[in-house]
């Protein structure tokens, strides 16, 4: 009989600002044959979610428990609070089942990129350097010059590093996309904002609506929005107190300038 030892650390006591914790250890036992590395990946993405979660019904916010759990070790790796956030959303959505990583349909299958596509691909990232490397395939497949299933996105990034038009070597010379400012951490910053809404007909007459919604800078999830019947600080609060209560509250608040 054999087994995977699994580490959980479960917070106790605050010291500094920081929750410390204590080593609980999970045997996880099989009466025939080890796990597959498929299988043992999902078991630690679950112990971390697990981690997560139980860190949150101690009353830390999403942002705090996701911080504290990219300090840990998980299986002798450490993963950021945005890898950490992806796998506790999935779980959420759609259980176990989710953690478990798929193995490629094409894996072991040549990939590679032919002459006439690989001139394609380079001549428009050279008249458009800011463009990412997904949206630049997406336009070559559109356009009918590339087609589905012939490559690889891999292979179109190898191409591009072995052209010397890489990201990092476009950045550098001042040619290529740059990244904007977005915080570490989920909860960190939320961004509040008003747009005008459609205009509703009703029995007393026509109304015109206005969204209010609040953006998480990290993890791009939504808190809140929601339309109203005006643009006064009432209906802004009112979108504040429906996203308090479903995402506790952020560190920081940026309203956008009118």
């Amino acid at each position: 009989m054999s087994g995977y030892l699994l580490f959980r650390l479960i917070p106790t006591e605050l010291v500094y600002g920081t929750r410390l914790g204590q080593l609980q250890m999970v045997w996880v036992m099989m009466e025939k044959q080890p796990q597959a590395p498929l299988e043992h990946s999902a078991l630690v993405r679950h112990s971390a979610v697990s981690w997560i979660e139980q860190s949150l019904n101690q009353g830390n916010t999403l942002g705090r428990a996701l911080a504290l759990a990219s300090e840990l070790d998980w299986d002798g790796r450490r993963y950021s609070p945005r890898t950490l956030e992806g796998w506790f959303y999935q779980w959420r959505a759609r259980g176990f089942g989710a953690l478990e990583r798929r193995s490629r349909r094409d894996k072991g299958l040549s990939k590679a990129i032919s002459a006439k596509d690989a001139e394609a691909i380079v001549k428009l990232r050279l008249q458009q350097p800011g463009l990412a490397v997904s949206t630049l395939v997406r336009q070559l497949e559109q356009s009918g010059v590339l087609e589905p299933g012939t490559f690889s996105l891999s292979s179109v990034y190898r191409l591009l590093v072995r052209e010397g038009l890489d990201r990092p070597r476009l950045i550098a010379e001042g040619s290529g996309p740059t990244k904007a400012f977005e915080t570490e951490l989920a909860n960190a910053l939320w961004m509040a904002d008003v747009m005008d809404g459609p205009t509703l007909r009703t029995g007393d007459g026509v109304v015109h609506s206005f969204l209010f919604a609040l953006l998480d800078d990290c993890s791009r999830l939504v808190p809140h929005a929601e339309y109203y019947d005006n643009e006064k600080l009432a209906s802004l609060l009112d979108c504040l107190k429906q996203a308090f209560s479903r995402r506790a509250l952020p560190e920081k608040l940026l309203r956008a300038p009118a």
